[in-house]
């Protein structure tokens, strides 16, 4: 089935190279789009004053309960910027004060294994913003994986108790039958035996 979506971006002044990234309901990655290369060129007279986020890195993993160091640059505007930064898997917001612009680095700590879309806004003096979109990653089996192996081994256990209750009911059924055949076998013998005798005393 083909489908498409659209997705707003910030440009930089001059070459930007742009890919988009997707991700199903179980966090799996799907194949990058094609690289589209677009150049900007601001002509108007308050360029100087465009604020922007940039980072050399589109993606960063680090362990759950590990420290994840994100390095961006912040450039434009003027100074001080208040930056925020929404991580993605529910907790409050980093706000981070930047007295000049430049390189900082951001940290966080993933508690649960999984991708997260990571927003970063800035804001400078003037109340000129930027945005910038990432993608951190808690490596190692994502929480949607963990449930779907523990539905699985519900599953498989629930199986092998049915098959357990049928042998049970089988072997509870099966004992009375051998009962009435062993039962029935001891009649004949009886019979067969007083029969015998019978005709030994004509």
């Amino acid at each position: 089935m083909n489908s498409s979506y659209s997705i707003s971006a910030d440009l930089f002044i001059g070459k930007n190279d742009l890919v988009a990234e997707d991700y199903d309901s179980l966090n799996q990655e799907g194949p990058p789009s094609n690289t589209v290369s677009v150049s900007y060129v601001n002509n108007s007279e308050t360029a100087g004053s465009l604020i922007t986020l940039t980072s050399d890195y589109a993606k960063i993993g680090a362990n759950p309960g590990s420290t994840l160091t994100w390095p961006i640059d912040i450039s434009g505007g003027t100074a001080p910027y208040a930056i925020s930064v929404d991580w993605g898997d529910g907790k409050k917001p980093s706000l981070i004060s930047q007295t000049t612009p430049g390189s900082l680095n951001l940290t966080h700590i993933y508690s649960i294994a999984g991708v997260y879309n990571v927003s970063i806004s800035a804001t400078d003096a003037d109340g000129a913003v930027a945005f910038l979109q990432l993608v951190g990653v808690g490596d190692g089996p994502s929480s949607q994986s963990a449930a779907a192996n523990s539905k699985t081994t519900i599953i498989e256990t629930v199986g092998l108790n049915s098959t357990l209750l049928a042998l049970i009911i089988g072997f509870l059924i099966f004992i009375p039958v051998i009962t009435f055949w062993l039962g029935v076998e001891h009649q004949k013998k009886v019979i067969q035996s007083r029969f015998s005798n019978r005709q030994k005393l004509f």
